[in-house]
This record gives structure tokens, sequence and C-alpha cells, in this order.
């Protein structure tokens, strides 16, 4: 009797787990290419990681900053960080990128 119990709870808990992807996007940086891969989870971006940039390591930071914004507000409308605008352009193109090949719409 437990264990019919557990194979039904088992399946009640893998029916509404959601499932996440993991999403490549490339965008146009400063020193080339950056390659993201985004994990959508639920029809929302939930982390995003670098996979491959060639940027400054000031860029590094706005890299970091423009994900984390990103991924709290769920847009893609985020101000770009002064001094590495070009690395700015290039994340959010990364993740857009990324998004739309996911169908995820962001505001």
């Amino acid at each position: 009797m437990k264990n019919k119990f557990l194979v039904l709870a088992m399946g009640i808990i893998l029916s509404v787990t959601a499932v996440a992807e993991t999403v490549e996007g490339i965008g146009k940086g400063f020193g080339g290419d950056i390659i993201v891969d985004a994990e959508i989870n639920d029809n929302k971006i939930v982390a995003i990681k670098v996979k491959s940039e060639s940027e400054s390591d000031f860029a590094k930071l706005a890299i970091e900053t423009i994900i984390n914004e990103v991924i709290e507000k769920q847009t893609i409308k985020v101000d770009d960080v002064a001094g590495a605008t070009a690395t700015s352009k290039g994340i959010k193109r990364a993740i857009s990128n990324a998004a739309k090949k996911s169908g995820v719409t962001l505001k």
C-alpha cells in the first residue's frame, strides 16, 4: 500500500513540476560575440549564464549588472552601463536572441 501511495505522489509531483529549458543567444559586444545560455521556466527567464565573451574587466561588471536587472524586471529595456555601452547592448541582444528562440516575450 505504501508503494502505491509513493508512486502516486511522485506522479503528481512530476506532472505539476515545470520543466526548465536552456536556450543559447548571441549578441555582438565591444570585444566580439557574447554568447549566453538563458534558462527559461514557466515563460520567464530565471537564470543567464555567459558561455563566452571577450570583454574588458570593467565590461564584465556591466554584463553582470544587465543580467541581474533583466532577470529581476523580466524586460530587456534596462539602462546601459555608462562606459560600457557596446557591451551593454551586446548582452541585451544575446538575451533577447535567446528569449525569441524560446518564445518568451520580454516586456
